[in-house]
Order: structure tokens, then sequence, then C-alpha cells
């Protein structure tokens, strides 16, 4: 199961109006069953037919255009009438890493006003986090390719979780 997890303590204090704060995201990637289409031709009514297991996925999450090195091998065609033997949810998608880290400086301006200049990095480390499956289906060309990043997917390029580093920059005047 993923999950999120954040180094504790959020902003420190760090001197004289310096402010440090960072969280760190890790997700496992999400599982998918491996099909053959969305028609069961099996008779029996189960909605799409699964495939067959022939050996263990071998992952290569670094690679987008062939995430599964051995799909060839892993998955195959069940027999005209029979359901595969791939299990629900037996594959799995590429996880997620990110670092973020944003660095404040309160500057003194008079009174209680104060300037506030805020420079924020997403995914410090730039690693490169991979987005859904283009098909689970193991007969079609894109099974076991990757087309776009978590950003894309969510339909916020390079604002949400999981695209290229980015930064930006904030004076905010407080009173």
């Amino acid at each position: 199961m993923g999950g999120v997890y954040a180094i504790p303590g959020g902003k420190h204090a760090v001197t004289r109006g310096w402010e440090i704060g960072t969280v760190v995201t890790a997700l496992s990637g999400r599982p998918f069953t491996p099909n053959l289409s969305n028609r069961d031709r099996t008779g029996q009514d189960t909605g799409s037919i699964r495939a067959d297991c022939s050996a263990s996925p071998i992952y290569d999450f670094t690679n987008p255009e062939k995430f599964i090195s051995n799909a060839a091998q892993a998955f195959a065609t069940p027999a005209t009438g029979q359901l595969g033997t791939c299990g629900r949810n037996s594959a799995r998608l590429p996880g997620l890493a990110q670092w973020d880290l944003n660095i404040i400086k309160d500057i003194h301006l008079s009174g209680s006003a104060r300037l506030q200049a805020r420079w924020e990095i997403f995914n410090l480390l730039n690693r490169v986090n991979l987005g859904s499956a283009q098909s689970t289906n193991v007969r079609s060309g894109l099974f076991g390719t990757i087309g776009s990043t978590p950003d894309v997917d969510s339909g916020n390029p390079v604002i949400a979780q999981g695209g290229p580093r980015s930064m930006q920059w904030a004076l905010k005047v407080l009173f």
C-alpha cells in the first residue's frame, strides 16, 4: 500500500529570521490487472479477461518505454473459453518519490510590519516520476509503456505532485 510520509517538524527557525521547511513524499506504485480486452468471451460474465501469468514481471521503473522489461515472457493469452491466471492487481505501476523544500527570510521593516521572502522548490532532486500505464491490455503495443508523469495525469502539468523540478519566488508584506 502506498502512503505519504513527511519529515516531522515542518518549518525550523535557523537563525536571524531564516526558516527552512521540507516535505518528503514516498508512494509505492499503484497495482493494476493485466488483461486482454474489455469484453468477456468465456461465457462466465466476468467483465474482462485476465491474462495468463507465465513468469514474474521484471520492473525497470527508469524506462518509460518498457517499465515491464519481460512483458512478452510474463504474460500470455489464456486458452479459448478460459479465464487468465493473473490475479487481480497482480502487476504494479512505478512509485513516486519527491522532496520539496522552502526557504523563508523574514525582514523587519518598522513597527510590527515585516517583509517575507519565500523560495519554494518542488522535486528538489528532479527525480523522474512516471505516471499511469498507457494500456493494461497485454496484446496492445502500448502495454508496459508510460507516456506521462503524475502531474500530467492529474491535469496540472508542473504544478501537481510528480512533475519535474519547479521553483517559485514570493514576497509578502505582513503588518
